[in-house]
């Protein structure tokens, strides 16, 4: 049985640089020559994890690196634009929060963090250019047969 909405933060600014920091050495670590490396943010939020993203590539090696925005899609609308633009050697999709369970057939390579919510719940990320913080949070109905988190 569902109880009333409730949010919940999930991680703080800290915990997404964090996760931000792991994605690009996992990126570095995948594609030894850092010159193939394109990225390209979904807009509006994807662009700005995009560009913290760069920041930790270039802290990593020193070099700058190319970046692109597409306008707000989904992930296979966005796959297809850049298909539409040309024969990327690999696309590969970062993302900060994934569900265990995909709704549509897209594998994330790069995930901040696996997790396991119901289907209705909302997961967030927030950062500080369109929502003035920066953080993860999930929104769903509280559900009594869940114990609360110790």
């Amino acid at each position: 049985m569902s109880g009333p909405s409730v949010t919940v933060e999930l991680f703080d600014a800290a915990e997404m640089d964090a996760q931000i920091r792991k994605m690009a050495h996992q990126v570095l670590g995948d594609f030894p020559d850092e010159e193939r490396i394109k990225l390209v943010g979904i807009r509006r939020r994807g662009v700005s994890v995009a560009d913290r993203l760069a920041a930790h590539l270039s802290r990593i090696t020193g070099r700058r690196f190319d970046q692109g925005e597409i306008t707000g899609l989904t992930q296979w609308a966005a796959i297809q634009v850049i298909l539409n633009h040309g024969s990327p050697e690999a696309v590969r999709v970062a993302v900060l929060a994934s569900r265990l369970k995909g709704v549509i057939p897209i594998h994330a390579h790069y995930v901040g963090s696996y997790l396991s919510v119901a289907e209705t719940d909302v997961i967030e990320v927030r950062v500080r250019e369109y929502d003035g913080e920066e953080r993860i949070i999930l929104t769903g109905r509280a559900r009594r047969d869940t114990a609360a988190a110790s």
